[in-house]
């Protein structure tokens, strides 16, 4: 993927990540676009979501309380049923409504239509205890803050809903959407 292509180069690591699972890398991606980078966001040992976790935990706020609300640009943390010491999947917040307590997140490394195509996806969760967004085998654990030194990033309103469009067709919060590079 353009995201392991990515993550060879920030890294300058031996090994070659251009065709591993890429969900970890993809929130990696989305913080370094933001201005969050190497050693801010994540290190070069977080191409695995629980390595990205703990890099945050270590480095920047983690609730897996569900005590505070979440703000764009967070990760959100997803488990697999009740093993709490394996975290499968990692996605980047986008949107928080506090009066319903939904995330809307972006995601990377996700099934598209049940197939074995991943695709970048949109999707919405309560925030609470294992929440389970609408399609998914996983649970949410929780969530981390890197330690954005941008305030911009955390001075976003925090009762926001992104509105994906393109060619005037909107896409519904949920829907599979296929992002595609220079589109």
């Amino acid at each position: 993927t353009v995201y392991g292509a990515w993550w060879n180069k920030v890294t300058n690591g031996s090994v070659d990540y251009t065709y591993s699972a890429w969900c970890a890398m993809f929130a990696c991606w989305c913080a370094d676009q933001a201005g969050a980078g190497l050693y801010e966001a994540f290190n070069k040992s977080s191409a695995r979501v629980i390595e990205l976790f703990n890099y945050v935990k270590n480095n920047g706020f983690c609730d897996t309380t569900f005590q505070t609300e979440p703000r764009q640009g967070d990760f959100i943390f997803f488990k697999n049923g009740n093993a709490t010491l394996t975290l499968p999947h990692v996605a980047v917040i986008v949107g928080y409504n506090r009066d319903t307590r939904e995330i809307t997140y972006v995601s990377g490394n996700q099934w598209l239509n049940n197939s074995c195509r991943s695709a970048v996806t949109l999707g919405t969760c309560k925030w609470e205890a294992g929440a389970k967004p609408k399609g998914e085998k996983l649970y949410v654990y929780g969530y981390g803050r890197p330690a954005y030194s941008n305030s911009e990033v955390l001075s976003m309103p925090t009762n926001l809903v992104p509105l994906i469009t393109s060619d005037k067709t909107v896409y519904n919060v949920g829907e599979n959407v296929v992002l595609q590079r220079n589109n």
